[in-house]
């Protein structure tokens, strides 16, 4: 049998390796969110880049029927 040291140890051996892997997890984990965070950047920089061509457009739309809408009356 065991004796007291031994199983301290070998518990103490298990929480090591526990602490090892959990800290894989989190540089896992954090790369992971980088790369969340960055795809989430740039389809927001798309997105505003999108409404602004299509605000520009709108605008410029707006701005011709008004001038043809001067020229008929």
């Amino acid at each position: 049998m065991p004796t007291m040291r031994e199983m301290s140890e070998a518990h103490l051996t298990n929480v090591r390796n526990q602490v090892t892997m959990l800290r894989e997890q989190q540089q896992k984990l954090a790369a992971e969110i980088d790369n969340l965070e960055a795809y989430l950047n740039e389809g927001s920089r798309e997105l505003d880049r999108a409404s602004s061509t299509i605000v520009s457009s709108s605008s410029a739309d707006v701005l011709s029927a008004a001038t043809d809408e001067n020229a008929v009356f």
